[in-house]
């Protein structure tokens, strides 16, 4: 690495130092133009997804629930067999 060089030289670094600041600013500059980002395009949609899955899920869960406790004996029996569904989920 040049700079860490430059900047390590107390004599470079005395004798040059406009140069060296110079420098120093051109590779920052140089960095930040050439930066990558390191975030998938992905991110952001995947989130979204994983966030409506979940609400999707918890609501679900929340109707089963609330099916169990039925008094017509047809759909309690349904929502059992749903809530070992989820159990077994897991």
């Amino acid at each position: 690495n040049i700079l860490a060089r430059v900047e390590s030289d107390t004599a470079v670094k005395g004798k040059a130092a406009d140069q060296v600041s110079n420098f120093k600013a051109a590779v920052a500059a140089e960095d930040e133009a050439l930066k990558i980002s390191q975030k998938s395009l992905l991110t952001d949609d995947i989130t979204k997804a994983d966030s409506d899955r979940d609400a999707l899920y918890a609501g679900y869960k929340k109707a089963v629930e609330a099916f169990l406790a039925m008094p017509i004996a047809d759909m309690a029996q349904a929502a059992k067999v749903l809530a070992q569904h989820i159990k077994d989920y897991k």
